[in-house]
């Protein structure tokens, strides 16, 4: 990641592929990681959906290609399950999230990485 994002400038950003099979979507998908997502990141001050979806994507693969039992761990998309989103098109949401635990019924943890906003600080949830 680091080496993908030395040579951009501010506003510039790096997409990462994700297959559907990682976050049970219907399709495969690009996130965008922004500079200011990777400067949020290592200066501590905010933890972005794109660097949870990359860091979750960069597991999953980890996990189906190794050793590492890849049947074992499913994940939830975190953009998917966020308040925004939520909000937005809860059917959609609930539909999203009904058809995961459906499909990631034999893993045995599903990781649904959630953060909240609080007053002044964020909170990551696994």
């Amino acid at each position: 990641m680091k080496t993908m994002m030395l040579g951009l400038k501010e506003g510039e950003h790096v997409k990462v592929h994700c297959t559907k099979r990682t976050f049970n979507m219907e399709k495969d998908f690009e996130i965008s990681v922004t500079v200011e997502d990777t400067d949020q990141l290592l200066s501590g001050a905010w933890l972005n959906i794109s660097i949870i979806q990359v860091f979750a994507t960069a597991l999953s693969e980890l996990c189906f290609h190794d050793d590492c039992h890849p049947n074992s761990i499913g994940f939830m998309c975190p953009e998917m399950i966020s308040a925004t989103m939520l909000k937005s098109d809860a059917d959609r949401i609930l539909l999203y999230m009904t058809r995961s635990m459906s499909a990631l019924s034999s893993k045995t943890f599903i990781l649904c990485p959630y953060y909240e906003k609080y007053e002044n600080y964020f909170e990551l949830r696994f």
